[in-house]
């Protein structure tokens, strides 16, 4: 019993890792053996703030039109095709963008999947240069929760991809998920996720130090 306890406390810490370089999150993920699709959010994830700020304060000439049409996602649509972003600017986690290099070298598909809408997301895409697939926002699809889980099942299937996500939006898309891998979650959202979670496996990456 003790063994097993202490077996199951190393777990939990190789599972919380602070910045890891590319070969060590591709062993802890067990890609090796299991090489599934890797679906990436973009923001808070593979950034480290949102796409949207990136448009401010263009964006607050949008407020009527979100006003008018209730709509997170046609509001999006509209400022990033009136404000073009530069994606060269954004704030990208360098050691992602490294471990998805080399997931890329060993044919592993890669997905940016991202509620931000695709004219941000193809541009972000088009830069990179790594993803064979891109699911975003449309002006009427809000790609968010139970939208992108049930576009990341249609393509692949249930339990057929890792999902690196960040919020509580993300729940609805790890539920679905062949594992969890969460960034920079707090204590509390971390033992959230680990209990709507409680069948997969779960690795949490911080990009700050706790």
């Amino acid at each position: 019993m003790r063994f097993d306890f202490l077996k199951e406390r190393m777990l939990q810490e190789l599972r919380a890792l602070y910045r890891p370089s590319p070969e060590e999150l591709f062993k802890i993920l067990d890609l090796g053996r299991v090489s599934l699709p890797i679906c990436i959010d973009l923001d808070f994830t593979l950034l480290q703030s949102s796409s949207l700020y990136f448009f401010f304060p263009q964006a607050f000439f949008g407020l009527p039109k979100l006003l008018y049409t209730q709509s997170w996602a046609a509001f999006k649509w509209w400022v990033s095709m009136k404000y073009p972003i530069n994606p060269e600017t954004l704030p990208y986690r360098s050691f992602l963008i490294d471990f998805l290099k080399l997931c890329k070298t060993q044919n592993i598909p890669l997905v940016l999947a991202t509620g931000a809408s695709y004219p941000t997301a193809y541009a972000v895409g088009a830069y990179l240069n790594c993803f064979d697939h891109i699911i975003s926002s449309t002006q009427t699809i809000h790609c968010v929760g139970s939208a992108k889980a049930k576009a990341l099942i249609d393509l692949y299937g249930e339990n057929k991809f890792y999902y690196f996500g960040d919020s509580k939006k993300d729940l609805l898309v790890w539920k679905h998920a062949y594992s969890v891998v969460a960034l920079d979650p707090s204590d509390a959202f971390s033992k959230r996720i680990k209990n709507f979670c409680a069948e997969k496996r779960c690795f949490f990456l911080y990009d700050r130090v706790k």
